[in-house]
Parts: C-alpha cells; structure tokens; sequence
C-alpha cells in the first residue's frame, strides 16, 4: 500500500509538471484514466493466466 501511495504521489506530480498547475482538475482526470485502464487491463491478463492455468490442471488431471 505504500509503494502505491508512494507512485501517486510521483505520477501526480509528473502530471503537474506535464500540465501545470491550472489543469490539475483535467490532469487528475486523465491520470484516472490511466490508472484505470491500467487496472482493468492487469485484471484481465491475471484473469485470463488464471483460467489458463487452470485448464493445464485440469488436462494433467484427465491424461492419469
């Protein structure tokens, strides 16, 4: 948890060095985004290793 706090705190303040303080409302909209997509794509490929390694399983289960 702190390694993420510690990450937002670095990318936000990128983001005000990209955008500038007057557009910290639009920039912390976009870094939302990101952070967003970001998420849902790793849940995603998780989810999709998961059900992979779980067949594997399964197979090794039916070929004894």
């Amino acid at each position: 948890m702190v390694a993420a706090l510690a990450w937002n705190d670095a990318i936000q303040t990128l983001f005000k060095m990209i955008f500038g303080e007057q557009s910290a409302v639009w920039a912390k909209f976009v870094y939302a985004l990101l952070v967003t997509a970001l998420v849902v794509v790793i849940t995603m490929r998780l989810s999709n290793l998961i059900d992979k390694i779980k067949q594997n399983k399964e197979d090794d289960s039916e070929g004894q």
